[in-house]
């Protein structure tokens, strides 16, 4: 499981829970097409953490900027609630295994970026009250060939973040880009990375 997905526990129980009989987070649309294929469509969470030593920023993607909220979610460990759009195509492998592909879209998802690169938000950026940079919503696209790791073959995955964003106190907007891809071998290596970025580009003069 990919470090990052520790954040989405209940993201990743979501998607066991709609391929199950007691789907849990909304009700999926289950198709099961000729091919043996199962296709699911439900909302579920997806956040991200994205730092970027280079630029000196960190974004957080599917919570607003409420400092109690983020305490909760971040310091104590409550659960993400902001939903994505979740598509995921399940169909057989070789030696009796299946393979799970993902897409994970949101037209309007949260997003927080701060003005330094922290990789415990918790007790760098939220217990400290340290003000955004920038707030707003994105874009949001994720994608995996391999959700669950089952395959013998390379799974790539990666996602991309792209919006307009405003300093809360300033009025200046900015457009957000963040990224990464990553190409996992079959045997563990890294074939493929790009490491994560986030680049605000300001708006006007």
């Amino acid at each position: 499981m990919r470090p990052f997905l520790l954040l989405l526990m209940p993201a990743a129980g979501a998607l066991a829970l709609a391929c199950s009989d007691n789907a849990g987070v909304t009700d999926p649309t289950v198709v099961v097409p000729s091919l043996a294929a199962a296709v699911d469509q439900f909302d579920a969470p997806w956040p991200e953490i994205f730092v970027d030593p280079e630029t000196g920023l960190t974004l957080l993607a599917g919570a607003t900027f409420d400092v109690q909220r983020l305490f909760d979610i971040l310091c104590v460990g409550e659960n993400f609630t902001e939903v994505a759009d979740w598509l995921a195509v399940t169909h057989p492998a070789s030696g009796g295994s299946t393979v799970t592909h993902v897409r994970i879209e949101d037209q309007d998802q949260s997003v927080i970026v701060w003005g330094a690169a922290s990789e415990d938000i918790c007790n760098e950026l939220v217990i400290p009250e340290v003000p955004p940079l920038a707030v707003g919503t994105a874009r949001l696209m994720f994608t995996d060939n391999d959700f669950a790791g089952t395959s013998e073959h390379a799974d790539a995955f990666g996602q991309r973040i792209e919006g307009t964003v405003t300093n809360p106190t300033t009025g200046q907007r900015y457009h957000l880009e963040a990224a990464y891809h990553v190409v996992v071998l079959p045997d563990g290596s890294l074939g493929t990375l790009r490491d994560r970025f986030v680049r605000l580009t300001p708006i006007g003069g």
